[in-house]
């Protein structure tokens, strides 16, 4: 074997991730099947280390595996790029904006049921049950689940 070369188990030392990984990108058809050895090993190159890395990275912006597929496909030379990539890179936007405006609400409603302890005293009945129950009646009304 090769410094160019890596066995399953290597490569998935190179690039920090289980073997199961590896396999199941292979089994995506993210990361391009292996040739093999005499022993019937799975032989990789170092074009597997920079694809998985490829992968991880655009993992770690939040692309779906449906997205790295079509990156992928453009950096193998099959798509049109550069509309391409714009479309998906702007639909991950939409998605990241969404996930902000949740995140939002989230961060205000904890900051209110802060403020709500604050108010209280340490061995007072905690109201801020009683305010996450009204929020959830609140949307149950809202969204016509509950018409009690």
């Amino acid at each position: 074997m090769s410094e160019s070369t890596f066995t399953i188990s290597r490569l998935a030392k190179e690039v920090e991730l289980p073997t199961s990984t590896i396999r199941y990108y292979e089994r995506e058809g993210l990361l391009k099947t292996p040739s093999r050895s005499g022993g019937n090993y799975r032989i990789y190159d170092k074009e597997s280390v920079v694809r998985i890395r490829f992968i991880r990275t655009a993992q770690a912006v939040g692309f779906k595996l449906d997205d790295i597929r079509m990156l992928l496909e453009f950096e193998d030379g099959t798509g049109c790029p550069c509309g391409d990539v714009k479309s998906v890179l702007e639909k991950r936007l939409i998605e990241v904006d969404a996930k902000m405006k949740e995140l939002r609400a989230i961060k205000k409603s904890l900051e209110q049921s802060i403020s709500i302890c604050k108010q209280s005293g340490a061995g007072d009945e905690c109201r801020v049950l009683g305010y996450i129950s009204d929020e959830a009646r609140e949307k149950n009304r809202a969204d016509g689940q509950c018409r009690s």
